[in-house]
């Protein structure tokens, strides 16, 4: 399925924002990754929304 770029662009945007519980702020969670380790976290108070170990990583595939 094909988007149109505006539309995909709020979309994904849209869902990145989440409510922090520890400092109750909607935030953009902050994606970091840290070597295997992707962690999503709040940029007000570094709460850790997730973190999960990514195993391979194909492109164009």
């Amino acid at each position: 399925m094909i988007w149109v770029g505006g539309l995909m662009q709020w979309f994904f945007q849209y869902m990145a924002r989440r409510l922090c519980p520890q400092c109750g702020k909607v935030v953009e969670e902050v994606v970091a990754r840290e070597g295997d380790l992707v962690v999503k976290r709040c940029p007000s108070c570094g709460y850790v929304f997730i973190k999960y170990t990514v195993r391979a990583t194909r492109l164009g595939a």
